[in-house]
């Protein structure tokens, strides 16, 4: 899908292309060295070849920001994809129920759980907490910082090997913050996890780590359903908690229906767009908190240029992801029933 989409111009392979390449043949990989003996020669090379195309574009990608220096973000994060050996060693093995004491529990991340599970948050509130992240402690700029300074830490001499992260009081906050919703969700757990399993670094414990991430899983699960219950009204966020919560593992995570659901929106030329009413509501809730003409006919205008955008590359980026997860729990069935 975006493999030959990238491949038509290398050169500009952006941030998040770089991201779904970066852990897509991570999961491959992570494919060949445990189920090679059951793999059809044939879906074998596909993979190999897949990994190796990847390899290409991410290497063009770090290349062509190997000038900006070191207080440039982007550079930072380009430094974290320059190997993925521990992040191939880290991806989880499949569990199930493991969400559930979550799930079952009190606890509440944020004052709109309850009324996602059972179905009765309107789909234009949801677009309205999306667009309040700034309420919720992190923000996607703040996260994608905290996510180049995670190249600030020494690489692990050994993939078993573990170490206190450098302490970082704003970014150790933000991913701990109490409330969150939607991107503050998912963009609290994609910092846990690339500090612990890419640069192998804890930042409270071992054990709090992982059961922090595992709580954070358990509530984009909840909000997962939700918006599949909801017929999808929000591609990305959905792509984007099935991606990451299915790298930990997650079976919950994994679903055939939801999986043809986000094969069925690839056009013809591979390509992967957000739903239209999301932009629509999007643009609306925004219109509404400004009195300011000439901003209301800027998002007018940012709104007819996403609606014109065939491939949303952060989406495409994810559903490769998803995909690879879709594989590698058809490649472990298929072992579990050699098995039997």
């Amino acid at each position: 899908m975006s493999g030959e989409y990238g491949e038509r111009r290398p050169n500009n392979t952006n941030i998040n292309s770089a991201f779904g390449y970066y852990f897509s043949k991570a999961i491959l990989k992570r494919i060949l060295r445990d189920y090679e003996a059951i793999i059809p020669q044939e879906q074998f090379n596909l993979m190999k070849d897949l990994i190796f195309k990847a390899e290409y574009l991410l290497s063009h990608y770090v290349y062509n920001i190997r000038n900006r220096g070191w207080d440039d973000a982007e550079y930072r994060i380009s430094i974290l994809f320059k190997e993925d050996v521990t992040l191939v060693h880290s991806i989880g093995k499949f569990n199930r129920n493991k969400l559930k004491k979550w799930i079952l529990s009190e606890l509440q991340i944020n004052n709109y759980t309850e009324e996602m599970d059972r179905g009765t948050l309107s789909r234009i509130k949801y677009v309205d907490l999306i667009e309040s992240i700034l309420i919720y402690n992190i923000t996607i700029h703040d996260s994608d910082e905290c996510i180049s300074r995670i190249s600030k830490n020494p690489e692990p001499i050994h993939v078993q090997e573990m170490k206190p992260c450098r302490p970082d009081p704003y970014c150790f906050a933000a991913i701990n913050s109490e409330q969150s919703v939607a991107y503050g969700l998912s963009h609290r757990l994609v910092n846990n996890f690339m500090y612990y399993y890419i640069r192998r670094c804890y930042l409270y414990s071992e054990l709090e780590d992982v059961v922090h991430m595992e709580m954070l899983c358990s509530f984009m699960y909840r909000e997962a359903v939700y918006l599949a219950r909801k017929g999808y009204f929000a591609r990305d966020l959905f792509v984007e908690h099935i991606a990451l919560c299915a790298a930990l593992g997650y079976e919950e995570f994994i679903r055939k229906h939801w999986f043809l659901k986000i094969g069925s929106w690839i056009d013809n030329n591979g390509c992967v767009a957000e739903n239209r009413n999301l932009e629509i509501n999007r643009t609306e809730v925004l219109m509404l908190r400004t009195k300011d003409a000439k901003k209301i006919a800027k998002l007018k205008g940012l709104m007819r240029k996403r609606l014109e955008m065939e491939c949303d590359e952060h989406l495409m980026a994810l559903t490769l992801i998803a995909f690879a997860h879709a594989v590698r729990h058809g490649v472990h069935n298929l072992r579990q029933q050699k098995i039997r």
